[in-house]
């Protein structure tokens, strides 16, 4: 499968804020998530999960594995508003409930002037799809691969995390050849993750690493 990778000059690019409201946007409307990492000085647009090697990260082959749970974004109600009146007031038209029993974490939907309130309450729910769950997060630290990259999807098979992980962020040590991934969970289909497994023939490769 091809992956397309949209480049532009980190001098000419948007403010990152916006960019970020412009792919969240993207996703509500069906588009593929995005990340935004940063290459030899310019800014790539990269979908989540775009790689075609997946590696696979065992006990055998990592040097430590941390994980918790964060309520930290949790959206747990989202509220749809139609457009404000003369007096700058708008009226509730739909409210969605998540998990309210982590309290009420709400977010606004303003519906759009010409989008049915239909349309409104499926982009509500998809928030709720979204950011409605309690996330696992996890720290992974093992030898070396540095071509791994934000973005990229994993598979971990160590201890309680087991399952297809997207890297949120990595940060490659040069003098001792290790690496630390933060990983955040991604959907589970049902199925395959989507890549090539390079599980076993790398897993001799990852141990001649481990130094420490």
């Amino acid at each position: 499968a091809t992956t397309d990778i949209y480049t532009l000059s980190l001098h000419d690019a948007l403010p990152i804020y916006i960019m970020l409201e412009l792919l969240d946007d993207a996703v509500k409307k069906g588009g593929e998530k995005c990340v935004i990492r940063a290459t030899k000085g310019k800014a790539e647009i990269v979908p989540l999960g775009g790689n075609d090697d997946v590696y696979v990260f065992k006990l055998d082959n990592t040097i430590s594995v941390s994980n918790s749970l964060s309520t930290e974004d949790l959206v747990t109600k989202v509220k749809v508003v139609g457009q404000e009146n003369k007096s700058g007031q708008s009226k509730v038209e739909a409210t969605l409930d998540g998990l309210t029993q982590y309290g009420t974490r709400q977010r606004i939907y303003r519906r759009g002037s010409d989008e049915k309130l239909a349309d409104a309450k499926s982009a509500a729910q998809a928030i709720l799809d979204e950011d409605g769950k309690v996330v696992e997060e996890v720290s992974v630290n093992t030898p070396d691969i540095p071509w791994l990259r934000k973005g990229h999807l994993v598979c971990l098979k160590a201890g309680t995390s087991q399952g297809s992980y997207y890297v949120r962020g990595v940060v490659h040590n040069a003098e001792s050849l290790t690496m630390t991934l933060d990983l955040l969970k991604a959907p589970d289909d049902g199925g395959d993750s989507g890549g090539k497994h390079r599980s076993e023939e790398h897993t001799s490769e990852l141990q001649s690493r481990i130094t420490i």
